[in-house]
């Protein structure tokens, strides 16, 4: 197993962000099962940096972009510093090459809080699906992991696996996606629904997925990650504290 590879995306990073992709949009409720994020308001509020971890496999560090600096945790930071200067958010990744759900949240006391996060951002689900991990055994470490960082104080942001026309021909997401939605729900927490999100720009032809030239592949993929950049940037900045 390649070793964890985490890197801090620093204030040298433009604080103007590019101008996001025409056609990012999508319904709210289509995009975001949604919840409060009490920590990250607060912490808007006060002032000072928001410290944000994006936490997942190696698709979390970007993988298939053509630069990291086009992969969603950078493109994400990049958004936050449009709004909030280059000082008011930083944003850490750590990425995990082929590991489970459960080997993830055996991580998060060592890895993820000495970061001291307002909000984690835990991109799971397609490794667990492709292996045919127990659902219940992925929705147990899923729900504990969730758990152990509210405890903290914590937000979670799950995000969902990537959709693509392969490995939805060949993979049965449904039940993995299904069990995320009902640990959200359990926990109170927000769901990015990205294989939704992603489904939806191929579908209505915004970004062609099944691109067959690697630059063409590479195209997309930038795309696709900028797009989900704006739209984990909107919802962080437009966090709801608790009712």
């Amino acid at each position: 197993m390649r070793s964890w590879l985490a890197w801090v995306m620093a204030a040298t990073i433009a604080a103007t962000a590019e101008a996001a992709p025409d056609g990012c949009a999508l319904p709210q409720e289509q995009a975001f099962l949604d919840s409060s994020l009490p920590t990250t308001a607060r912490r808007l509020k006060a002032g000072g940096e928001l410290r944000v971890v994006v936490f997942g496999t190696a698709l979390a560090a970007g993988v298939g972009v053509s630069s990291t600096e086009r992969g969603f945790p950078a493109r994400l930071l990049a958004y936050l510093h449009e709004r909030r200067g280059a000082d008011g958010a930083a944003v850490v990744v750590k990425a995990y090459s082929g590991v489970t759900t459960k080997q993830m949240a055996e991580r998060i006391l060592d890895d993820i809080m000495p970061q001291r996060p307002d909000v984690v951002i835990w991109q799971t689900g397609t490794v667990d699906a492709v292996r045919g991990t127990d659902i219940n055994d992925f929705g147990d470490a899923l729900s504990a992991g969730v758990a152990l960082l509210r405890g903290r104080r914590i937000d979670v942001i799950l995000v969902n696996p990537q959709f693509g026309s392969r490995i939805s021909a060949t993979v049965d997401m449904a039940p993995y996606l299904d069990y995320m939605e009902r640990i959200a729900d359990m926990h109170d927490v927000v769901l990015f629904r990205r294989w939704d999100a992603m489904r939806t720009y191929a579908n209505e032809g915004r970004v062609k997925l099944d691109a067959v030239s690697r630059e063409k592949q590479q195209a997309a993929a930038d795309w696709v990650h900028d797009c989900i950049g704006r739209l984990l940037a909107h919802e962080i900045l437009t966090a709801k504290p608790e009712p």
